[in-house]
């Protein structure tokens, strides 16, 4: 990123790659409260900003970051104007609309956050890591009303647009294990589905749940003896803990 300064010193795109990993650099976890960041990350990540800003006021990469950091800072108004203005201009930019989306979010503003979010699937980009923040804010807003349905349907269309994804497989899986009873053996297949991809402790251990889940049903002694071969293979104390059941 120096490099890029150096090369490029009135560019305003190196700050915002420079304010975007200090961004990435600086933070520490999501919680129901917000984001977490180490301490003068955006301050830091505002001071690059408002120097390509300075270079570049109508610049789509600084208004779209300005604009998220401006929401992650509780600056909404700020926010408002940066993004209105990156709309105005015609920007496309893959984080525009989950950054709006995010604005909403925090001003109370869910059904249009939900219609963020919908842009973002329709507009066929191949970036993975906005689609899943989309396929997740629609989750959120499906839950938030109870439509249990839908909520599914975000699983399955992540699992069809990326197969290979081991997290989409378990993800589904621990849905089908919260709020499908009834639907053990397509949680099993998906978890060991995830396994097959990438062995993660997650994974693991939603693999042995579904496991034990599907034993408490099983009459007949070789199936169930099967099904604990299969738990005993990943776990030796598989099915005989409490946390696990």
């Amino acid at each position: 990123m120096n490099e890029s300064l150096e090369l490029d010193p009135e560019g305003p795109d190196a700050y915002v790659q420079l304010a975007r990993v200090v961004i990435k650099l600086g933070f520490i976890n999501s919680t129901s409260s917000g984001a977490n960041f180490k301490d003068g990350t955006l301050r830091t990540a505002r001071q690059l900003l408002d120097t390509a800003m300075q270079l570049d006021a109508n610049n789509g990469n600084v208004l779209v970051l300005y604009g998220h950091l401006a929401t992650l800072e509780g600056r909404y108004e700020f926010a408002e104007r940066l993004l209105t203005r990156a709309d105005e201009l015609g920007v496309e930019h893959p984080w525009l609309h989950p950054n709006w989306a995010a604005l909403y979010l925090e001003t109370d503003r869910p059904e249009e956050a939900f219609s963020r979010y919908l842009l973002v699937i329709n507009s066929g980009t191949d970036n993975r890591v906005v689609v899943g923040t989309a396929y997740k804010g629609l989750r959120d807003y499906y839950r938030s009303i109870g439509d249990m349905k839908r909520v599914e349907e975000t699983y399955l269309s992540q699992i069809e647009l990326d197969p290979n994804k081991a997290w989409h497989h378990g993800n589904y899986a621990n849905f089908l294990l919260s709020h499908r009873e009834d639907e053990v053996d397509k949680a099993i297949f998906h978890a060991e589905r995830a396994l097959s991809l990438m062995d993660y402790p997650l994974g693991r251990r939603l693999y042995l749940k579904a496991l034990c889940r599907k034993l408490e049903t099983v009459a007949d002694p070789a199936k169930a003896r099967e099904i604990e071969t299969k738990a005993r293979s990943v776990d030796s104390e598989a099915c005989g803990s409490a946390i696990i059941r």
